[in-house]
């Protein structure tokens, strides 16, 4: 909330995630997703890709999310801050028929990334489609402090309910908690069902879409 205007924006501060669920009893569960700036070099022995579909996220994005595992334990594939899991088509383009979990993929050159699980591609109709991904953890090696509330332009945060969990009850508590963090904040967070993101997301920034003016209401 700004004098004569309020921005509705998707993206969030990059420690949210953990603090809700340590703070909100009606919170089990949580992930952070966030995509690549660019195009980044992903290269195995002689062979070397451009890819600019890449993504960071917590390890709960494959309990909350219908992630299908070809190869690679869900539960453990971002046990170390290095892993990496494939779609099944970039598995196949980047190692044909060698299995590809253990192998190791050297990112922009510097970076080595363990390959730790392959999945079916996602669908077409999700909004959270990558051909890889990364754990966010991975921020804090490439320069980025994952606990400073500074930082939230490209990251998005979602959270999961305990079954009798009560939505309204658990916005509630949201509508002032940065405050917790910024005394003389308008800020206010609210929760959106992920059902409703297609069609019910009008006029919410956010890093996929971002464009102009349009995407901020004036009161």
């Amino acid at each position: 909330h700004n004098p004569g205007q309020v921005i509705h924006s998707a993206v969030s501060h990059i420690p949210l995630g953990p603090e809700l669920e340590q703070s909100i009893p009606e919170i089990k569960g949580f992930t952070r997703f966030s995509r690549f700036f660019d195009e980044v070099l992903l290269s195995y022995d002689d062979k070397r890709f451009l890819e600019s579909n890449g993504a960071y996220a917590d390890p709960g994005d494959f309990k909350m999310f219908s992630v299908a595992f070809l190869s690679g334990d869900p539960d453990r594939v971002f046990d170390e801050p290095n892993s990496l899991v494939l779609s099944k088509d970039f598995a196949e383009k980047s190692f044909g028929d060698i299995d590809p979990v253990n192998q190791v993929m050297q990112l922009e050159g510097f970076f080595d990334l363990k390959v730790t699980g392959v999945i079916e591609n996602i669908p077409a109709n999700s909004h959270l489609k990558y051909d890889f991904i990364v754990p966010i953890v991975l921020f804090e090696r490439w320069g980025t402090d994952i606990s400073d509330w500074n930082y939230w332009g490209t990251l998005y945060t979602y959270i999961l309910l305990n079954d009798d969990a009560d939505p309204a009850l658990v916005d509630g508590k949201l509508e002032h908690y940065l405050k917790r963090f910024y005394t003389d904040t308008g800020d206010r967070l609210y929760l959106q069902a992920l059902k409703r993101i297609h069609l019910h997301s009008f006029g919410r920034i956010n890093y996929d879409n971002y464009s102009s003016l349009e995407d901020i209401r004036f009161i």
